[in-house]
């Protein structure tokens, strides 16, 4: 009986983990005329800016020179993949410390005690005259806005302190995370004044721009240890027969909704199993799990402790684990 709790739980959760960023390499715009402080705008929605600096979008469809692709009014570059990509300043000889930033709510938010894989792709625009290092992405619990173009107070979990000068290459920024669990949003830019950022003089005074300005595209932050079953099975530990409880049958077409937000801090990963299975975000602290589609005889094991589960046929807190039989 341990044995087959113990396989139904690799077969389920050997999944593999899913870009959580929305929009990421934005192809999805609400103009094809101008694109120009798009983030601002709404133009890329769910993407939108943390500050009052005017950050760009570009895309192919755009019939005016100054956001169009490849040519545009801040150089010349196809996009990393798809049609589309964003734009932002991360220096201004002209301003002292301006910034340019772009926003984006996740899909859903971050499990706690997970590593997160986080990589997005830049490209120095050849119409700048400078190029700079310190760029980088904070991963934050909440919304952000500030007025001003001041570098924004926030240290990035994520960033690249080499100077990034290449205007051909789209160059990776890749870096891993520690999750604390309910992260929700990332904000992309220079976090840095100018006194802490390395400046370089790569074009002559004849170029458009007196500033460095980047490309932004194909933005990913996945779970690189949810899919993971020996880690997983780690956490786990032994689960113990009579510590396991079976969902009445039948279970095809039933819903249960569950409510994460009451699980205990420390709890070894809590959540990480129920990312895996098909869901439906309710809100911020609740989610479905659908057995409509699950094939008949597979057997669904619930990890995670002290989550309330709220169904006519089983309600009360989870122990170590539960599993629901589809027939």
């Amino acid at each position: 009986m341990k044995n087959i709790f113990f396989i139904s739980f690799f077969i389920v959760f050997k999944c593999y983990s899913q870009n959580l960023v929305p929009n990421q390499s934005f192809e999805i715009v609400d103009t094809c005329y101008d694109l120009g402080n798009g983030f601002a705008y709404g133009d890329v929605a769910p993407w939108d800016t943390p500050s009052s600096g005017s950050s760009d979008a570009f895309n192919t469809c755009v019939v005016t020179q100054t956001t169009a692709v490849p040519a545009n009014n801040f150089g010349y570059q196809n996009p990393h993949s798809g049609n589309g990509y964003g734009g932002a300043g991360f220096y201004d000889n002209s301003l002292n410390n301006y910034r340019e930033y772009i926003q984006v709510q996740l899909d859903t938010p971050l499990i706690d005690h997970q590593q997160y894989c986080i990589s997005f792709y830049v490209n120095h625009s050849n119409r700048s005259q400078f190029a700079v290092n310190n760029i980088g992405m904070y991963i934050s619990d909440s919304h952000t806005y500030i007025p001003g173009g001041a570098p924004l107070p926030y240290i990035p979990q994520i960033n690249y302190t080499n100077v990034i000068s290449d205007d051909s290459l789209w160059i990776e920024i890749y870096g891993q995370y520690i999750s604390h669990g309910g992260e929700k949003y990332i904000i992309i830019g220079n976090f840095f004044s100018d006194s802490l950022t390395d400046t370089t003089h790569v074009h002559g005074s004849g170029t458009t721009l007196g500033s460095a300005y980047y490309y932004i595209d194909d933005v990913n932050v996945h779970c690189c240890t949810c899919d993971s079953t020996t880690s997983l099975h780690n956490e786990v530990g032994e689960i113990k027969e009579e510590e396991m409880e079976i969902y009445p049958n039948p279970a095809v077409g039933v819903d249960i909704e569950l409510a994460y937000s009451v699980i205990k801090p420390g709890d070894a990963a809590p959540a990480t199993s129920l990312q895996c299975i098909n869901h439906q975000v309710v809100s911020d602290a609740r989610f479905i799990l659908s057995l409509g589609e699950t094939a008949v005889g597979m057997q669904i094991v619930l990890f995670a402790r002290y989550v309330y589960v709220k169904h006519p046929k089983l309600s009360g807190a989870f122990g170590v684990a539960k599993t629901a039989v589809v027939s």
